[in-house]
């Protein structure tokens, strides 16, 4: 018997329970599905009393010339120079300010 020539049925067609890909499992047969806890971040990624590295002050930039393509107001906050803290805070605010019932 050949797998390939469709003598013996593979796995996922035929179930212990007479269930297929035509017949699905009852509801109550489904397995109970527990996730597994989120680990807690050990370090901020940035620092946050610190300047920002380079990747972080050009996605910075690119949030700052968004904001501003679509408000016309400049923010008084220099990617080149923002700390860690002064960065999140400029993104929280721009983040509620977009969406207004998205709350942390």
């Amino acid at each position: 018997m050949d797998i390939l020539s469709g003598a013996v049925p593979l796995m996922g067609d035929v179930r212990q329970n007479g269930s297929g890909p035509e017949v699905p499992r009852p509801q109550e047969d489904w397995p109970e599905v527990t996730p597994r806890p989120v680990p807690p971040l050990l370090d901020p990624m940035v620092q946050m009393d610190k300047p920002l590295p380079p990747l972080g002050k050009y996605l910075l930039g690119t949030a700052i010339a968004l904001d501003t393509t679509h408000t016309g107001q400049v923010p008084d906050i220099d990617p080149k120079t923002a700390t860690g803290q002064q960065a999140r805070d400029y993104m929280t605010d721009r983040q509620a300010r977009i969406w207004p019932g998205l709350t942390r």
